[in-house]
């Protein structure tokens, strides 16, 4: 969904429905900010004013409905794409520990992690 409202570009993407948490990215009373809903820790739903960017990386992280870091995605100044939680994981060093076959074929940070700890 997008609408022009005022000179400003609205833009929506998701089903926010059965969220659990609403997020704000920037200050509704300013020009640009977004609004963003998750689920079991992931996005599922982002309401976006002015901040194109936000939309398109975040109807890439709701379709691949992967964990997101809820500090991080509040911070508008840090890009959408970069609030997976495993993203920040592996650059911090947290997983050093896992083997490369333990990522192949997962969906999320957290079966990385589980097939890590069965063996």
């Amino acid at each position: 969904f997008w609408s022009e409202q005022f000179g400003r570009m609205v833009q929506y993407v998701g089903h926010h429905g059965g969220a659990e948490s609403l997020l704000w990215r920037g200050d509704p009373a300013e020009p640009t900010w977004s609004a963003c809903w998750l689920a079991a820790g992931r996005l599922v739903a982002i309401l976006t004013v002015d901040r194109p960017r936000d939309m398109l990386q975040g109807r890439r992280l709701i379709a691949a409905a992967t964990p997101v870091d809820a500090s991080r995605l509040t911070d508008p100044a840090i890009p959408v794409k970069e609030t997976v939680r495993g993203f920040k994981m592996i650059l911090d060093g947290e997983l050093d520990n896992v083997g490369e076959t333990d990522f192949y074929m997962k969906g999320g940070i957290d079966e990385v992690i589980a097939a890590s700890q069965k063996k």
